[in-house]
C-alpha cells in the first residue's frame, strides 16, 4: 500500500496551548513514547475536517515552542496524507532504501508506505481520533527506529490516547475564553500575518478607525497590555492561526 506525496508551501504562525501545570503530563509520555521508538523528533497535529484538511500542531518535541517538523508539516501541506489520516487508522511510515528502519517497516503487518518528508530520512505517521468528530496525527521521525508489530500497535494506542486527554483539555481551556466577533479574529489575525491598520482596513473594507475599533476591543477582551500582546493570547488560545 502506498499514499500520496508531500507538496512545498509556505510557513505558519503555531498555535498552541498554554504551558500548564496540565499538560506537562501528557508532554511527559509522548516524549517516553518517542524515545521507546527510537525517534528523535514528534509532532502531534489536529486534523480540522474540510476540503483540504488543516493541521494545527498542538504539542512537539520543542513544547511550548513550536519544533522544526511541526513547522514543516504545515508548510509542507501533505494533503494525501492529511486525507488518509481522516478516513483511515493505518500507519504510515517512510524510509530510505539505506536507512536501517526500512526493513524493520517493510516488515510491518499494519502500515503502509508514503513518500518522504522533506530530509528526513524515516519517519511514522499515526492516524488520531477522538470522540468521532475530533481528528490528529503523530508524527515522529529519526536515524534509529527500533519497531515491530506489537510494539507499534501498543505505542498507537497509547498515542490515541493522550491525544483525547489533550483534546479534553483544550476543550476545557477554551469554555471560559472571551468570546471575540468575527471581524475582531479576523483583525488580530491579518496583525499576526504583519499586516499594518491600514492594510487591513483596506483588505476588509473598513475605515481605519474601524479597524482600530475591532482590534482595541479584541485587545480589551483578552486582556492585553497591546495588540502584539493581544495576537500572542490568541495564537495560544488556538482563537486565531
Amino acid at each position: 500500500m502506498y499514499l500520496g506525496s508531500f507538496h512545498s508551501g509556505t510557513r505558519f504562525s503555531i498555535a498552541t496551548p498554554a504551558a500548564t501545570a496540565a499538560y506537562m503530563p501528557i508532554l511527559a509520555e509522548l516524549l517516553e513514547l518517542s524515545e521507546d521508538l527510537g525517534a528523535s523528533d514528534f509532532s502531534l497535529l489536529s486534523v480540522t475536517s474540510g476540503r483540504t484538511g488543516k493541521l494545527t500542531p498542538l504539542m512537539d518535541s520543542a513544547y511550548p515552542d513550536a519544533a522544526s517538523l511541526s513547522q514543516q508539516l504545515v508548510s509542507d501541506a501533505p494533503a494525501a496524507l492529511v486525507r488518509h489520516t481522516m478516513s483511515s487508522t493505518i500507519i504510515a511510515w517512510w524510509a530510505a532504501s539505506d536507512h536501517p528502519a526500512a526493513t524493520r517497516f517493510e516488515r510491518l503487518r499494519w502500515a503502509a508506505q508514503t513518500t518522504p518528508l522533506g530530509k528526513s530520512r524515516a519517519g511514522l505517521v499515526m492516524p488520531l481520533h477522538a470522540n468521532r468528530a475530533d481528528y490528529g496525527m503523530l508524527v515522529l521521525t529519526g536515524p534509529d527506529f527500533s519497531v515491530d508489530d506489537e510494539r507499534l500497535a501498543s505505542a498507537h494506542m497509547q498515542a490515541l490516547e493522550l491525544f483525547g486527554r489533550l483534546i479534553a483539555l483544550r476543550v476545557k481551556d477554551t469554555d471560559g475564553q472571551p468570546k471575540l466577533s468575527r471581524r475582531e479574529l479576523e483583525c488580530l489575525r491579518l496583525t499576526a500575518e504583519g499586516q499594518t491598520s491600514e492594510e487591513i482596513a483596506a483588505g476588509l473594507g473598513l475605515s481605519i478607525h474601524t479597524a482600530n475599533t475591532y482590534l482595541g476591543n479584541a485587545t480589551q477582551k483578552l486582556d492585553a497590555v497591546n495588540r502584539m500582546h493581544a495576537v500572542a493570547k490568541a495564537l495560544r488560545l488556538g482563537l486565531i492561526d
